[in-house]
């Protein structure tokens, strides 16, 4: 007996046969003969070809995304990824805001540093956020290593107590020009400098230690802001957790 699973045909969303999508995920009203077709590339051919190209070219354009990365990130580190990291990955190219809770070690961080220098590539901008300034310099030291494989010459502006007044001064002008690329600081500079902050557009932000960010409500109004979201949206989103809370 055969099985039909609905919506989930990877072009038309509609239903589809079992053993169709073991084979290629692509219902029979979308496509009906597959024989002599090789790879994607003619699938999706064939399927513009009979005017039935839907949502199967935006999931082609993923993966090619997803393969992209994963070679970049392979040539920045020397190995793949793990299936953690890879499952993160997903995530972050998708354009998806989340939290990641794992243990130490499962190379959290790693990946928010190559995926900063993947954007870069891109002609995005980044921003890195850590607990501490030693953790900025180490951070920053990784960046300029794993930049060196890679052969890329990133545009890296960070920030942290230990620099020298002229470095402090020099650092905050170039934020002020938004002439950077990739930036590190602390989350303390997020609350102390806000105002030179906010305004700026990032198209990734990763930050270290999340929890510990987000017990306080001021950094987590700061870092909507600056994630784009403006104030009458933020005021609205504390509106409705203070109801809940009443609740």
């Amino acid at each position: 007996m055969r099985g039909i699973y609905h919506g989930l045909c990877l072009n038309c969303k509609g239903a589809i046969s079992d053993d169709r999508l073991l084979q290629i995920g692509i219902c029979e009203k979308c496509l009906d003969k597959v024989e002599g077709l090789q790879g994607w590339r003619q699938i999706l051919q064939s399927l513009e070809e009979n005017g039935k190209l839907y949502f199967a070219e935006e999931i082609l354009s993923f993966h090619e995304k997803l393969r992209d990365f994963s070679a970049f990130f392979k040539r920045a580190l020397g190995q793949r990824m793990w299936s953690l990291q890879e499952t993160w990955a997903r995530r972050i190219l998708l354009n998806r805001n989340f939290s990641i809770v794992a243990p130490t070690g499962v190379g959290k961080t790693v990946l928010g540093i190559i995926s900063a220098l993947y954007f870069l590539s891109k002609g995005k901008k980044s921003y890195i956020i850590v607990p501490t300034g030693l953790l900025v310099q180490q951070t920053v030291e990784k960046i300029e290593s794993f930049a060196k494989r890679l052969k890329i010459n990133p545009g890296l502006v960070y920030y942290h107590g230990a620099l020298k007044e002229s470095e402090k001064r020099e650092a905050l002008e170039k934020i002020a020009r938004n002439d950077f690329e990739i930036l590190v600081t602390t989350d303390r500079f997020v609350v102390n400098r806000f105002e030179i902050l906010k305004g700026k557009s990032f198209d990734f932000i990763f930050v270290d230690d999340i929890d510990s960010f987000l017990k306080s409500p001021r950094n987590i109004d700061k870092i909507l802001s600056i994630l784009g979201f403006d104030d009458e949206i933020i005021a609205s989103a504390f509106q409705l957790l203070d109801l809940r809370t009443e609740a």
